[in-house]
């Protein structure tokens, strides 16, 4: 798991999560360990708990505390060179500017994803609960004959 506060946009997702601080050796056996979550906003705007255990040859990580954001993943070192927007597909780094409306943009654009998500659930959970409410009719409609 990648140790150091990673770039937004990076590791397939749009807030990665990152190992707060070193790994442990095989020596020091179980350990209590801190993940962060990088945001536009912070590089550590949450943070939650895990345990690692170094085996070696590789890692076993116990996540404690799991990110409920759609839009965190756990980064795992992959080309942290490449911006990502989505874990399918990666898209070309755009070039640095010094212009805060890119800034802007790039909130408004995080927002307006997190808003299509939240709104797509809601409309699926209101036809589920309208289809639960006919069948239901129809039950009652067929008994009461």
């Amino acid at each position: 798991m990648t140790n150091y506060c990673v770039d937004h946009r990076k590791c397939g997702t749009n807030d990665p999560i990152y190992l707060n601080g070193s790994l442990p050796s095989p020596e020091d056996g179980v350990v209590d360990a801190t993940a962060c979550v990088r945001t536009f906003e912070d590089c550590c705007k949450n943070s939650l708990n895990l345990k690692l255990k170094n085996c070696g040859f590789y890692m076993v990580y116990c996540f404690i505390e799991i990110e409920t954001s759609c839009h965190s993943r756990f980064c795992f070192d992959v080309n942290l060179g490449v911006e990502t927007t989505q874990t399918t597909q990666a898209t070309s780094k755009q070039p640095d500017t010094d212009s805060g409306d890119d800034d802007d943009e790039k909130r408004r654009k995080h927002k307006d994803e997190a808003n299509s998500t939240e709104t797509g659930w809601i409309v699926t959970v209101v036809v589920l609960i309208v289809i639960i409410l006919a069948l239901l009719a129809v039950i009652i409609y067929i008994c009461r004959r």
